[in-house]
């Protein structure tokens, strides 16, 4: 989405905007996009937790380590699945826009198509 700077206009009158526009079906498009990314994410985040490193894989002298390298792979576990979660919820939030811009969009055409019938 391009912003350009605001414009001085010299004209009166109510002017559209410019710089901000909403197209529906790309929003849609991208919303799908950004959900079936954030769901191949979720099988593998799956994997992450619980860590298969085993406290004897840390060896001899860094085997106390383990507890707290496991605990961190949960904590990094749980934060991944937030995130796609997140993603998932972030793109049902877009799809849901673009799918209302669209049916806005198609009723004020009608609108206009109706209120020029009579002419």
């Amino acid at each position: 989405m391009t912003t350009p700077p605001p414009s001085v206009s010299t004209t009166s009158g109510v002017s559209a905007p410019q710089g901000y526009t909403a197209q529906a079906d790309t929003m849609v498009q991208q919303a799908r996009a950004i959900h079936d990314a954030a769901e191949d994410a979720k099988s593998e985040v799956k994997d992450l937790q619980p860590t298969k490193v085993a406290e004897k894989d840390f060896g001899t002298k860094h085997g106390q380590w383990h507890g707290q390298y496991s605990l961190g792979i949960e904590q990094v576990g749980k934060a991944a699945d937030t995130m796609c979660a997140s993603l998932v919820a972030f793109a049902n939030s877009i799809g849901s826009a673009g799918k209302s811009y669209s049916a806005a969009e198609s009723a004020q055409a009608d609108a206009a198509r109706r209120s020029g019938s009579g002419l």
